[in-house]
């Protein structure tokens, strides 16, 4: 699952719903982020969550990122 993307959205305080009014984004798509249920997001979806969270398109793709656990 996709929890560091979550704790970056709890961190700064903001629900779904103020997430989905800041970014354009879906709450639905948003929540399938959080918990992995869609891949890593492209251009305008990194772009808008970002600007959202002050951050960097990386921060965001770095946070939707699975670590591969047959590396492990």
């Amino acid at each position: 699952m996709r929890h560091k993307l979550r704790r970056m959205r709890e961190a700064r305080a903001f629900s779904l719903l103020e997430v989905s009014a800041r970014s354009g984004l879906t709450v639905n798509s948003i929540w399938n982020l959080e918990m992995g249920k869609t891949r890593i997001p492209r251009g305008r979806t990194l772009r808008l969550l970002a600007k959202c969270y002050g951050v960097t398109p990386d921060d965001i793709r770095a946070a939707c990122v699975v670590p591969d656990e047959s590396a492990a």
